[in-house]
């Protein structure tokens, strides 16, 4: 039984490793990019060819790595640990903003609804019978020139309820 000794180790996955960037092709049609510093399993036809190119082969934990790579790798770390802290104080910073204009937001709606409801009371004690429609509601046109702005339907008819219903 003659040839090649990877013949008989057909379907061996190893675990290769490089210590940059590598692209590596093969003449069958096979390719695959590793990254520096990422473990990869593969089958032995294209481990090899990764491992004539420069990477190295996983047999244990101790992997014999290039200094400058674990140092960049710190210093990602530690850009990334930045970031998370940098992104945190910004969305804490927004969440103080918005809960300050929510809050003064609701105050000028609670006022806005106030003065409108002063309006169409006036219009009640009123009581001329042209101010209102034929459904007891009082006009549009009459609430924006008590008011002093257009007001929408839908809010009309809320304020209305609470007026009634109180």
């Amino acid at each position: 039984m003659g040839g090649s000794p990877l013949l008989l180790n057909i379907g061996v996955i190893m675990k290769v490793i490089a210590n940059e960037d590598m692209y590596v092709s093969t003449t069958w049609g096979a390719a695959i990019r590793l990254y520096a510093g990422v473990e990869k399993e593969l089958g032995d036809d294209l481990g090899l060819a990764c491992l004539q190119q420069g990477a190295v082969r996983v047999e244990d934990e101790s992997i014999p790595r290039n200094p400058s790579l674990m140092a960049r790798e710190e210093v990602i770390e530690e850009a990334e640990l930045v970031e998370e802290e940098d992104a945190r104080d910004i969305e804490d910073t927004e969440n103080k903003e918005q809960a300050e204009v929510s809050g003064e937001t609701e105050t000028e709606e609670a006022v806005r609804e106030e003065k409108l409801e002063s309006a169409i009371q006036q219009i009640i004690d009123n009581g001329d019978p042209k101010d209102f429609t034929t459904d007891g509601m009082p006009k549009q046109s009459v609430i924006k020139a008590v008011f002093g702005e257009q007001v929408s339907s839908e809010e009309r008819d809320e304020v209305w309820a609470k007026l009634i219903v109180d």
